[in-house]
């Protein structure tokens, strides 16, 4: 990857992730701020509203919605290809977050000396499964690894490693076929590039030591045989 969009994507990588926590820190006490006055709120309108809302709060609310989707978009599709892949916590993070909302203010509700909200409480319930179940299948060693230790290379989040032949195959086409035509100019990038491939396959766990050293081999032999014949 060039040095610019390095730089450009790893920017985006932080802008974008701290966007999201934003978001969801505003949702977190928008939500809070609703609660505290009894969980439901009015503003505008014909009417005259019983409880008004508190300042702000709709647009905060709005904003953390969409302000989230978008910054979370952008973290998907323009943030580095490598390094942790944190899209699939947002969801986790989203509903525990106003879960514990729940919980917290269905076992003091606003304006009640004591007793609990059971209404609040069954909220808890359903945000903590929607939030905690996809937790359980994510923390597998494959969701571990696709999660926190992505290299770029697609990876089912459950199930056996990828097989790498069609990767590695299409690796050394590119080598033999651009030398094989007389493009010598192409030939130190495409060799770069299968190097660069097969070390982030086995990086990934895609290739094991012993099909990593054999590639290696595999590719040098292919090459050196190559330029053999162009002399």
């Amino acid at each position: 990857m060039p040095l610019r969009q390095l730089i450009a994507r790893s920017v985006l990588t932080f802008v974008a992730l701290a966007g999201v926590a934003a978001a969801l820190t505003w949702m977190y006490l928008g939500m809070r701020s609703v609660m505290s006055i009894g969980g439901s709120c009015a503003s505008g309108g014909p009417y005259e509203v019983a409880t008004p809302c508190p300042e702000g709060i709709p647009m905060v609310m709005l904003g953390g919605i969409f302000g989230g989707l978008t910054f979370l978009a952008v973290y998907a599709l323009k943030g580095l290809p490598f390094g942790p892949r944190l899209t699939l916590l947002a969801w986790p993070a989203l509903f525990l977050s106003l879960g514990w909302n729940f919980l917290d203010f269905g076992l003091n509700p606003p304006g009640e000396e004591s007793g609990v909200s059971v209404s609040w409480l069954f909220c808890a319930v359903v945000f903590g499964l929607m939030g905690g179940v996809p937790l359980v299948f994510l923390f597998t060693r494959a969701g571990l690894r696709a999660t926190f230790a992505a290299d770029g290379t697609p990876r089912t989040l459950v199930g056996a490693r990828v097989k790498p032949t069609r990767s590695f195959d299409d690796a050394l086409g590119k080598v033999s076929g651009r030398v094989e035509t007389g493009d010598q100019g192409g030939q130190p990038d495409d060799f770069t590039y299968a190097l660069e491939r097969m070390a982030a396959l086995h990086a990934s766990g895609a290739l094991t030591d012993d099909e990593f050293t054999a590639a290696k081999r595999r590719l040098l032999g292919i090459t050196d045989d190559q330029r053999g014949e162009t002399r």
